[in-house]
């Protein structure tokens, strides 16, 4: 018999696979850039805020957190409320 809690993992796994693809379609070439700079320290793209049409990409690192702007601004210390 199957561990449910098992196949739920895979499942989940599955699901975040999927949504990275997604969402790194859906940066901007300069946020494109800058998150995979970030990504050679460790970071990994997590979600994306759109705000009035302003997305902000936010990647993690641990307890870190660090966003990039549209423009590929990147701010290591963002002001930003994560729930």
């Amino acid at each position: 018999m199957e561990d449910p809690n098992i196949n739920k993992a895979l499942q989940d796994r599955r699901y975040l696979i999927n949504n990275q693809a997604s969402l790194w379609g859906q940066l901007t070439l300069n946020q494109a850039h800058a998150a995979t700079t970030l990504t050679q320290f460790g970071y990994d793209l997590a979600f994306l805020r759109n705000q009035n049409t302003i997305k902000t990409a936010f990647m993690t690192s641990g307890s870190n957190y660090a966003t990039i702007n549209i423009e590929g601004g990147i701010d290591t210390s963002p002001d930003n409320n994560i729930r």
